[in-house]
């Protein structure tokens, strides 16, 4: 079971829909948030718990979410975390951007949260 999840993505908006998300599924999880490229390497650095979870958006403005998973997939206190990419990229586009890192999950950001709820079940069961 995940029970610390680090929710990456520059808009609040879908950060909170997430949160919403994976709650609904009933389990107890602990969010950590960082919308910026800074916030997550500050976070990685100082936080005390790792996450055990990363949902990471590709497109965030002023980050290449290819750099962020690089950090995550090459450090050794991050590299065994499954990530979770998230992103208005289709699927097919996802795996070929971040092909060489190997994250374990691709979501492309639903416009229906029911769809949403179903996706997240099936990655957090």
């Amino acid at each position: 079971m995940y029970r610390t999840i680090l929710l990456i993505d520059d808009d609040p908006d879908d950060i909170e829909i997430l949160q919403d998300a994976i709650a609904s599924l009933g389990q107890k999880q602990i969010f950590q948030t960082a919308g910026s490229r800074a916030q997550v390497l500050e976070l990685l650095q100082h936080i005390q718990t790792l996450p055990d979870l990363v949902f990471l958006d590709l497109n965030m403005p002023g980050v290449i979410g290819t750099e962020l998973l690089q950090k995550l997939k090459s450090s050794e206190a991050t590299s065994a975390i499954p990530i979770v990419l998230y992103s208005t990229h289709t699927k097919e586009v996802m795996q070929q951007i971040a092909r060489p890192f190997e994250p374990e999950h691709y979501i492309q950001k639903p416009s229906d949260y029911k769809e949403l709820v179903r996706l997240v079940k099936d990655i957090i069961n």
